[in-house]
């Protein structure tokens, strides 16, 4: 099974006395599963915690990881895939409309797609079922 991961500190109140916590943030992809998992353990009180597969981040969860790690780039390795290819792709990724697959499908081609590591591989993967080649770039900091 491939496992594909990106960690992050993430402050936040300890389950037990309130206090200020570093906890630690991962985006997981496990199999076909993308989940955010959190843990930590409170210097103060000594209490340990682990909240494990959020199937959706929770608010500030998305920009920790990219914070802390480089942003990936999910480029094409042929410019002659079709739209209708790049669109089907990308709406069973998510929840996209038509209008936002096209968007999408359009940027993938003429400047690759941004986001978090587990984010790129997810849409990496489907084209490559498809027969789509595509590949995994470091992106900016």
């Amino acid at each position: 099974m491939d496992i594909v991961t990106e960690s992050a500190p993430y402050p936040m109140p300890c389950i037990n006395c309130g206090s200020l916590t570093e906890s630690t943030l991962t985006e997981a992809l496990v199999g076909e599963d993308h989940r955010w998992d959190i843990d930590g353990q409170c210097s103060t009180c000594g209490a340990v915690w682990a909240d494990c597969g959020y199937p959706q981040p929770l608010s500030g969860f998305r920009d920790a990881i990219l914070a802390a790690n480089r942003t990936t780039v999910l480029e094409l390795g042929s410019v002659d895939v079709p739209a209708a290819t790049l669109m089907r792709a990308l709406r069973l990724t998510g929840p996209l409309s038509l209008a936002q697959a096209k968007a999408l499908a359009e940027e993938l081609r003429a400047t690759g797609l941004e986001g978090t590591r587990v984010e790129m591989e997810i849409i990496g993967r489907r084209l490559r079922v498809m027969g789509v080649p595509a590949r995994l770039q470091p992106g900016r900091p």
